[in-house]
C-alpha cells in the first residue's frame, strides 16, 4: 500500500487538507480526522467532491448535516495543537493507493472519496465512510 505524501497531492487536495485543519482548530477538536476533510472537500469552490457525490445519488446537504451531527459528539479542547488522527492518516494512505491503482500521478478528491467508500475504509472505521454509507452511498 502507498503512503500519502503531500507533494503527490493536487493543489485542491492540499487546500482541502489545510481548510480541514483550520476547521478542526476553530472547533477546538483535538485531532484532524476524515470528517473535517470530507466537509472541507464539500465546501471547496470549484471542487469535485460535491458534484461527484450528487452524481452518485447523495444530497450534499445531507452529508454536511450528518458531519455536523458527528462534530457535536467530538471532544473539545482549547489551546491544544491539532494533529492528524490515525484514522485520517489511514484515509490518505488509502487515497494514495487508489491513485496508484488508477495509475494517476496525483491524489485528488475522487481518490479520497473512493478511499472513504472502500471496504478498507469501512473495515478500518474511517468516520467519513460511516457518514457516506449512512446517506446511501456504497
Amino acid at each position: 500500500m502507498s503512503a500519502f505524501q503531500a507533494e503527490n497531492a493536487t493543489v485542491k487536495t492540499r487546500q482541502a487538507i489545510a481548510h480541514a485543519h483550520a476547521m478542526a482548530r476553530e472547533l477546538n477538536h483535538p485531532e484532524l480526522n476524515s470528517l473535517h476533510l470530507l466537509l472541507a472537500l464539500l465546501q471547496q469552490d470549484g471542487g469535485l467532491a460535491r458534484p461527484l457525490l450528487e452524481r452518485a445519488g447523495a444530497h450534499a446537504g445531507a452529508v454536511e448535516r450528518a458531519v455536523s451531527q458527528q462534530f457535536a459528539t467530538q471532544p473539545r479542547v482549547t489551546g491544544a495543537a491539532v494533529g492528524p488522527s490515525q484514522e485520517l492518516i489511514k484515509t490518505l494512505d488509502l487515497a494514495a493507493a487508489q491513485a496508484d491503482a488508477l495509475k494517476d500521478r496525483f491524489v485528488s478528491a475522487e481518490h479520497i472519496l473512493l478511499a472513504m467508500l472502500s471496504d478498507e475504509g469501512e473495515r478500518d472505521r474511517v468516520r467519513a465512510s460511516a457518514v457516506l454509507r449512512g446517506v446511501g452511498l456504497t
